[in-house]
């Protein structure tokens, strides 16, 4: 027998936070904060193979109406595998039906450019980041108690 973890896949590292707000529902969210260098093109295979079964990991654990990801302190430059952490490929996240956002900065913006709309909405703040998923998945949720009281 071979032993295997996911953190032999990476060496990225993460922090998940968790939020939460009343307004006339509670909305929780799920924040992954990403750290490290992100391999270039294949080389970052195992990294977004990492990123999308750690999100999944999270998000069964700590059930959430939206999902944070920050990635203000990665540095990626190209490579396809980081959009299954967005849902964007086929193998769950966890991520395909909720509301979400994207924190970036310069060291991650060179590799979005050319896709900005897999991790759009984007921005440079994580007060705007939650309040936007905040907002969107208020919405969801009011949508979704409509539609189970039949009305």
């Amino acid at each position: 027998m071979i032993e295997r973890k996911f953190s032999d896949l990476s060496k990225l590292t993460y922090r998940i936070f968790a939020f939460e707000r009343r307004i006339a529902h509670t909305v929780r969210l799920t924040v992954m904060e990403w750290n490290g260098v992100y391999g270039d093109g294949s080389r970052g295979n195992d990294d977004g193979v990492f990123m999308r079964v750690t999100t999944l990991a999270a998000l069964s654990a700590w059930h959430a109406n939206g999902v944070v990801f920050d990635l203000r302190n990665l540095h990626y430059q190209w490579g396809d595998k980081i959009w299954e952490m967005f849902g964007r490929g086929i193998d769950p996240s966890g991520v395909e039906d909720l509301p979400y956002a994207t924190v970036v900065s310069e060291k991650c913006m060179p590799g979005f450019r050319t896709c900005m709309s897999i991790i759009e909405p984007a921005f440079d703040t994580m007060e705007e980041a939650i309040k936007d998923v905040v907002n969107r998945s208020h919405l969801r949720l009011v949508e979704m108690l409509a539609e189970f009281d039949g009305g």
